[in-house]
């Protein structure tokens, strides 16, 4: 994703009314070449303007199936990431606030990342020995009872056949 900061320090001033009116505006003027996908958690005074509301991975397929030239996501610089990466080459996503964190996001740096995977791995191995190991156990009893029938129906008809040719000696 591109990042070019757009500075919204003029817009500060204005009053809410005429805020809204440069947002109508604005809308009225870019028509269908603009979608604003707006997260779940946004504020009442944004979420109006939405095109599109979700979480995050559904706001941005939902964009990536319009032909919408411009995505404004208003939600977190990651969410917008994700809707840039599945976009179309003709779409350009765009975060209004470049600086719109996610406190959680930031709460885990590579290392700990990183860690929690290993971890995950040593339980999910374990618990895959574990299964194999079962699965084992229920089935070796049942690959020796297979196989006694097989031999049992082998020597069977060994006899059988020593039978056959006694009958046909007598």
């Amino acid at each position: 994703m591109q990042a070019v900061p757009i500075s919204f320090d003029r817009f500060n001033t204005l009053s809410d009314i005429d805020a809204h009116a440069r947002i109508r505006a604005a809308r009225e003027r870019l028509g269908d070449r603009a979608v604003l996908l707006c997260h779940h958690y946004q504020r009442a005074d944004v979420y109006q303007y939405a095109d599109l509301t979700g979480d995050s991975l559904k706001l941005s397929r939902l964009a990536a199936e319009t032909e919408a030239e411009f995505i404004v996501f208003c939600g977190v610089h990651f969410m917008a990431e994700v809707a840039d990466f599945m976009s179309k080459p003709h779409q350009k996503a765009i975060l209004p606030d470049l600086a719109a964190g996610c406190s959680m996001a930031d709460m885990a740096n590579l290392a700990k990342v990183e860690r929690c995977w290993r971890e995950l791995a040593e339980v999910l191995d374990r618990e895959v020995e574990t299964g194999i190991k079962r699965a084992l156990t229920l089935l070796e009893p049942i690959l020796i009872l297979v196989l006694g029938v097989l031999i049992a129906a082998i020597i069977v008809s060994i006899l059988l056949g020593i039978l056959s040719i006694n009958d046909l000696a007598v």
